[in-house]
C-alpha cells in the first residue's frame, strides 16, 4: 500500500471510530440525560444516528476506494497472456 493511501486509510478510519463512540456512547446518552421529553431526545438521537450511518457509508467507500489494489496499464499490451490477446479468432477480428 502506498504510504499516502495508508495515511489516508488511518485519518478516515480515526474519524470514523471517533465518531461512532462520540454519537453512541456520549452524544445520545447525554441527551436522555438532559431532555425532560424523552420523545425529543429519542428524535434528535435518532437523526444523529441517520447522519452517522451516513458518514459510516462515505467512510467505507473511501477506505475501499482510495486503498484497494489496483493493475494501472498505460498501453495497449497485445499477445499477452495476461491482458488477453488480439489476433484472428478475435471478436475483432
Amino acid at each position: 500500500m502506498h504510504i499516502t493511501a495508508q495515511r489516508l486509510f488511518v485519518f478516515i478510519l480515526t474519524l470514523w471510530v471517533g465518531s461512532v463512540i462520540t454519537v453512541g456512547y456520549i452524544v445520545a446518552p447525554a441527551l436522555f440525560a438532559t431532555l425532560t421529553d424523552t420523545q425529543v431526545a429519542g428524535m434528535v438521537a435518532g437523526t444523529l444516528f441517520r447522519i452517522e450511518g451516513t458518514i459510516s457509508f462515505q467512510s467505507g467507500h473511501r477506505i475501499t476506494y482510495f486503498t484497494a489494489p489496483t493493475t494501472v496499464v498505460f498501453q495497449l499490451i497485445l499477445d499477452d497472456a495476461v491482458y488477453g490477446q488480439l489476433d484472428g479468432t478475435n471478436v475483432l477480428g
